[in-house]
């Protein structure tokens, strides 16, 4: 189980990219996170881990916490 910080591992990409330019320090180190993110998953499901990501603003924002818990209590039972 993998819970992600959202600036760090690029949920809001996008609203970083609106502001600063492609070389800007913090969209590579942004970008860059994201793809070691992707390299790194698959390699663990090529070797048979199986992989659940939450973002962890889900699970400190009241209305969307449960639904986050049970995803992960699911994801375990497997």
């Amino acid at each position: 189980v993998f819970i992600d910080g959202y600036f760090w591992h690029g949920r809001e990409i996008q609203r970083l990219l609106d502001k600063r330019p492609a070389d800007d320090f913090w969209v590579v180190k942004i970008t860059g996170n994201m793809e070691r993110d992707r390299r790194q998953r698959r390699s663990l499901m090529e070797e048979g881990w199986s992989i659940l990501s939450i973002w962890e603003s889900d699970l400190k924002r009241k209305r969307t916490r449960e639904n986050e818990l049970q995803k992960i209590a699911d994801f375990l039972k497997q």
